[in-house]
């Protein structure tokens, strides 16, 4: 049973500045009136979690109320389990710990942490010096139970896999958060345009068109992601960022794609400018992490961390078996040019080598974590917004100039583009049924027949975000939308 008390900083506090550190010595416990609970939202054929905070009451301070204390008191009256966690860890461990234990009793107490052992050597408290679970007192604190924190610091329940990757960048659990992770990137001798800032009044009385985008970056060289260096640095060639890339500053282009989707997105836009006389402002709309799959650059990036990989033969000939499924040319996991071969290859290829290798028993054989790659291929500043924001970059379509088809900078996942001109982007990206406000408000009440319920039901989020997509219906910003989305913004969303 959970405690009925909070010890120590609420979860909220504790994401502060001092952190662990300061909720292991903070002497208060707060009863919780309500838990904290999370709910997921559907939308864009995703489940996005909502966070609602837990309440409490008035706080009650005393020397005893803090975890560090809580924990070594539970270790002091418990001698199993400090013989058990003592007998489990070798001699120089041992001894490690119990420096911190003592240590940390003397910070409770009102010391200063520095002391000094037996042979005259001095040691302090260092909160990660000793992982929770090694440490005895963090051993008494798992047997405590509720929220309660070891000295070693790290709480006792570990961080689920959607409290480490809340947008689901990668199908198995990360073994850190998402801001932790390590993304090593160098820039090149051609470094982008600075951005520009945009507000919904700066496009009042123009045309919106969404544009569908994954959240690659566009800032360099990759080289790294956390412990594993690339074998060759992968060049990202960015998602909204493409605006004000090499290729923008070569030919004013905008956009890259297939010529299929080129086309499409051209030829609506001169349509919406017909029927409106208006100019046509291409708005991106950011798509799922798993959007990027298709890139050469994502696939690259995995094949580069390959050979320092330590994989089995058993389970390199496993993977083989499932990419020769969709390619019977398939040379090989561990063939040499891996990424050439997987750039040569078509989209379906590339998809599902990233999520063939997605999978827990190729990650647990040793294969790259197919989620830190999305994630360190995603652009930082887009790393923790949801699919479905609009406006992160902007750009106004020049339907006189004709497609570049041979483009002086290519592409080397998508080789047609667009030409337009870059009008900046929102500090903050909008949902997209805000921006879209005519066509949402035209799918008000509209039903489907469901199957499985054998029944009519409204439609989903999810079915209004793919109506968006394949229709690409244009939003005039009138007044109306401009002072709805002010105060959007004004609301601190």
């Amino acid at each position: 049973m959970a405690s009925p008390y909070e010890y120590g900083l609420i979860a909220d506090e504790e994401r502060g500045l001092l952190g662990t550190l300061a909720n292991m010595f903070s002497p208060m416990r707060r009863p919780i009136r309500t838990p904290a609970e999370t709910t997921y939202m559907e939308a864009d054929g995703a489940l996005y979690p909502q966070y609602k905070s837990a309440t409490y009451g008035e706080p009650e301070f005393g020397f005893q109320y803090m975890p560090a204390y809580r924990a070594i008191s539970g270790l002091l009256s418990d001698p199993e389990v400090a013989v058990d966690a003592a007998a489990a860890m070798p001699e120089a461990m041992r001894q490690m710990a119990n420096q911190q234990v003592v240590s940390a009793l003397d910070v409770a107490g009102g010391g200063s942490g520095e002391l000094v052992d037996e042979a005259g050597n001095q040691f302090g408290y260092d909160p990660l010096a000793v992982a929770a679970p090694l440490a005895p007192a963090g051993v008494a604190a798992a047997k405590a139970g509720g929220a309660t924190f070891g000295a070693m610091g790290g709480r006792v329940k570990p961080p689920t896999k959607t409290e480490l990757d809340p947008l689901g960048y990668g199908a198995v659990k990360f073994d850190r958060a998402v801001p932790d992770i390590d993304v090593r990137v160098t820039g090149t001798n051609q470094p982008n345009l600075p951005r520009k800032a945009a507000t919904i009044e700066d496009l009042q009385g123009k045309v919106l068109m969404p544009v569908y985008w994954d959240k690659s970056s566009n800032r360099g060289l990759l080289t790294g992601i956390d412990e594993t260096d690339l074998a060759r640095p992968v060049l990202l060639e960015g998602g909204p960022d493409f605006m004000v890339g090499p290729a923008a500053q070569a030919e004013r282009a905008m956009l890259a794609s297939g010529q299929g989707i080129v086309s499409t997105l051209s030829n609506r836009a001169r349509k919406l400018a017909e029927e409106t006389g208006k100019d046509i402002v291409g708005t991106t709309i950011t798509m799922a992490p798993d959007a990027v799959d298709f890139t050469t650059f994502m696939s690259r990036a995995l094949a580069e961390q390959l050979p320092a990989a330590s994989i089995t033969k058993k389970a390199m000939k496993s993977f083989d078996v499932e990419m020769k499924k969709v390619d019977k040319k398939w040379p090989g996991v561990n063939s040499e040019n891996l990424g050439d071969y997987l750039s040569s290859a078509s989209s379906d290829v590339r998809k599902k080598f990233v999520r063939t290798m997605d999978k827990k028993p190729f990650y647990e054989a040793g294969f790259p974590s197919v989620g830190k790659t999305r994630v360190a291929v995603t652009e930082p500043d887009l790393v923790d917004v949801p699919a479905g924001r609009a406006g992160f970059a902007l750009g106004q379509i020049d339907l006189d100039a004709p497609l570049l088809l041979n483009p002086k900078v290519p592409h080397e996942t998508y080789p047609v583009q667009m030409v337009g001109d870059y009008l900046g982007g929102f500090k903050t990206p909008i949902p997209q049924s805000l921006l879209w406000r005519d066509a949402i408000k035209g799918m008000e009440g509209r039903t489907y027949f469901d199957k499985k319920l054998g029944r009519e039901v409204p439609w989903s989020d999810a079915t209004r975000a793919y109506t968006l997509k394949t229709q690409l219906p244009g939003q005039l910003v009138d007044q109306e939308l401009v002072d709805a989305l002010m105060q959007y913004s004004l609301l601190g969303k």
